[in-house]
C-alpha cells in the first residue's frame, strides 16, 4: 500500500479537511481505546487510521503499531471487507489476535470508517458555511462602503454643479409639501383629505 500522510490524534483542524489524501485515526475524533494485545510483559496497541475522503470506496484500515505505549514505526494494512491483510507484515499476528478477541471486528472497522467519513464531511460543510458567512459579511461591508462613497460623490457633484440639481418650476402643491393652510402638517395629512 502507498504510504500516506496521517492526521495524528488531537491534530484535526480545517486545514486537514481540504487535503483528503491524509488518513485520520478514529481516536482523533472520539475518545476511544486502541486495540490491545498483551504478550508476556509487552503491551501492543493498534491505532486505526482511515481514509477520510467521502468519495473514496476503499475498505482498508492502516494500523499503527505501538509497543508499550511508544510508536515503533511498524504498520499493518488490513482490508475489513475481505477480512485479510493488504500486504505482509511482521505484526500480522496482532490483527489475528485482535480478530479472535473482538467479535465482528470487520463490522466495527467498517462502521468506524463510515463514521470518520461522515464526520469529516460534516466538518467540511461547517467550514465552508463559515467561509460563506464571512464572505457575505465582507460583501455587505463593501456594499455599505460603496453606498457611502456614492453619497459623498453625489454631494460633491451637486455642490460643484448646483444647476444640475432638479428643481420644480411649477407651483403645484404635492402630497408631501407643507399644507398651504399654515397648519404645519403635510398637505396629504391635512387639506388633501
Amino acid at each position: 500500500m502507498e504510504e500516506q500522510e496521517l492526521v495524528r490524534i488531537g491534530e484535526i483542524d480545517t486545514s486537514h479537511l481540504h487535503n483528503m489524501s491524509k488518513m485520520i485515526s478514529f481516536g482523533s475524533l472520539y475518545e476511544t481505546e486502541y486495540f490491545e494485545y498483551h504478550k508476556g510483559d509487552d503491551k501492543y496497541e493498534l491505532v486505526d487510521y482511515y481514509c477520510k475522503n467521502p468519495d473514496c470506496d476503499c475498505t482498508s484500515v492502516r494500523f499503527e503499531v505501538m509497543l508499550n505505549g511508544k510508536k515503533n514505526g511498524a504498520v499493518v494494512w488490513y482490508d475489513y471487507e475481505k477480512s485479510i491483510l493488504d500486504e505482509p507484515s511482521n505484526y500480522a499476528f496482532l490483527v489475528e489476535e485482535i480478530k479472535k478477541s473482538e467479535e465482528d471486528i470487520d463490522d466495527m472497522l467498517c462502521m468506524r470508517h463510515d463514521i470518520i467519513k461522515l464526520e469529516v464531511e460534516s466538518l467540511y460543510y461547517k467550514s465552508e458555511t463559515e467561509k460563506l458567512k464571512e464572505e457575505i459579511k465582507q460583501a455587505k461591508e463593501e456594499e455599505r462602503q460603496l453606498k457611502e462613497e456614492i453619497k459623498q460623490l453625489k454631494a460633491e457633484y451637486y455642490e460643484k454643479n448646483p444647476s444640475q440639481k432638479t428643481q420644480r418650476n411649477d407651483n403645484k402643491i404635492r402630497r408631501n409639501d407643507p399644507c398651504p393652510c399654515g397648519s404645519g402638517k403635510k398637505y396629504k395629512r391635512c387639506c388633501l383629505m
